[in-house]
């Protein structure tokens, strides 16, 4: 007759061998590595693209807006994937060192799903209109109406659970050994 043996841990752990503990570290190292891959993948472009908030704030005139609709103006094939086909464009200038700077960066949120939103947006800025801008202290023809929202930097703590698990993991491993 054939028995099975179920064998349970009283409290008391068999040591860990040199070579279980040299692949058990190096497992959770690679998966700690492999959370900072990513969060790097991630933080650069956002970091980038977050440069604005370090930019100075101004006045500046609107010259010109209107919503440019983009599925007349891509590709078809590009214009039958935009999700947001509604694009605000503005023309704007604003005095730099005695000197008259023109710029057209909308910034974030420039983009709407609908006519009407874009529409509504548009209303801030009117011909003629002075808005708030802020422009780049270090290049003297960078100039953005908008900032990019902070929200995206959430997406940052993904990544870091893989970190912190991976590193948790390896020095609880390494103290239990």
């Amino acid at each position: 007759m054939a028995a099975f043996r179920v064998y349970t841990s009283s409290g008391s752990r068999r040591p860990t061998t040199l070579g279980g503990r040299i692949f058990s570290s190096l497992f959770f190292l690679v998966f700690a590595g492999m959370g900072v891959a990513a969060t790097v993948m991630f933080a650069l472009p956002m970091v980038q693209s977050m440069s604005s908030w370090g930019w100075q704030k101004t006045q500046c005139r609107v010259l010109s807006s209107q919503v440019e609709e983009l599925l007349f103006t891509l590709p078809p094939e590009q214009a039958a994937l935009e999700v947001k086909p509604y694009r605000l464009a503005v023309t704007y200038q604003w005095e730099r060192d005695g000197r008259t700077q023109t710029g057209s960066d909308v910034g974030g949120g420039a983009q709407q799903r609908t006519r009407g939103s874009a529409e509504r947006e548009l209303a801030r800025y009117r011909p003629g209109s002075a808005v708030t801008c802020y422009f780049d202290p270090d290049l003297t023809s960078a100039a953005s109406l908008r900032r990019p929202r902070p929200w995206p930097l959430l997406i940052l703590g993904f990544p870091l659970i893989f970190v912190a698990v991976g590193m948790v993991s390896m020095v609880a491993h390494a103290a239990r050994s």
